[in-house]
């Protein structure tokens, strides 16, 4: 069993997990001067922290099983045979059960923290995120034109929300009124708006422009963020006046997280994550990665 150099308790930790060479690099989050890496022998795509706040799951589509690790020990502790397909997972809210999305069977998955599934409900076609919000999963399917809304509990369904085929990237307005919808477009027709739905009536109420394939959203206070990958932009929305801010940073960045109050950015093709200050988007630490960072995981304590 492989075995890793151990990541100790209680340090605060921004990692990235990156594609290009499946490993996953850890940064001392307060210091920026400690850095570790994990290197793996098997296609990861994404990790999520266990509620102990020592467990990783590490998954990847290809992959037929999750892998859970203690950081504290630098090894393996268990393995949940999910089959492949698992492209995304999330710990939902009260902290006592996992939602992975499954695109191998087009499936949102709900599982317990002991690795045993409880519940699976079909959606559409390629599911690739998942958002709670109030009691619902909001669920964007890549190659479908709805958006699914389940119970977070049952998984029940509610209503589908329409939306523009290739959608990618949600997040919830401050207010809690509106769903916000990013999407990469394909061919010639890149996306350059994300869309807004009303979580009332699922109609489209109106459009942000954010220039070329904004794939992640992310709401911090009274701010919605925008990482459009297709212009290397960073874009902030204030709802309180509505006005924009914009950045370049990286390049062909594809997700963004937060670390307290700042805002870190993964750009994919320069191996490099970016700290920014939210108030101002300006840029305060650069870290280095692995090849090819395309997931943000985060530990603040």
């Amino acid at each position: 069993m492989d075995t890793f150099e151990k990541v100790p308790r209680g340090m605060p930790f921004i990692a990235s997990v990156n594609l290009k060479d499946s490993s996953i690099t850890f940064v001392d989050a307060e210091t920026n001067s400690r850095e570790m890496s994990w290197q793996f022998y098997e296609p990861i795509s994404g990790a999520c922290l266990l509620p102990d706040q020592d467990h990783l799951a590490v998954y990847g589509k290809e992959m037929d099983a999750i892998h859970i690790f203690s950081l504290s020990e630098g090894k393996q502790t268990d393995i949940w045979p999910t089959g492949e397909g698992i492209v995304n997972m999330s710990l939902l809210k009260g902290g006592n059960r996992l939602v992975l999305v499954d695109q191998t069977h087009d499936e949102i998955r709900l599982y317990s923290l002991d690795g045993k599934e409880i519940n699976a409900k079909k959606v559409g076609n390629q599911p690739n995120s998942v958002l709670e919000y109030d009691g619902k999963l909001y669920v964007s399917n890549f190659y479908d034109t709805k958006l699914s809304v389940l119970d977070s509990r049952t998984l029940q369904n509610f209503p589908a929300i329409g939306v523009e085929k290739y959608s990618s990237g949600m997040a919830i307005e401050p207010g809690g009124r509106n769903l916000w919808v990013g999407g990469h477009g394909a061919g010639s027709e890149l996306e350059q708006n994300v869309h807004i739905y009303s979580l009332a009536t699922g109609k489209l109420v109106a459009r942000q422009n954010a220039p070329t394939m904004p794939v992640k959203i992310l709401t911090i206070k009274d701010s919605i963020f925008i990482i459009s990958h297709g212009n290397s932009t960073i874009y902030k929305w204030e709802a309180s006046d509505k006005s924009v801010q914009a950045l370049k940073v990286g390049v062909n960045p594809f997700e963004i997280g937060t670390y307290r109050e700042m805002i870190v950015v993964a750009s994919y093709d320069n191996n490099r994550m970016y700290m920014l200050n939210s108030e101002s988007i300006r840029i305060q630490k650069t870290i280095k990665t692995g090849k090819g960072p395309f997931q943000v995981v985060v530990r603040e304590s």
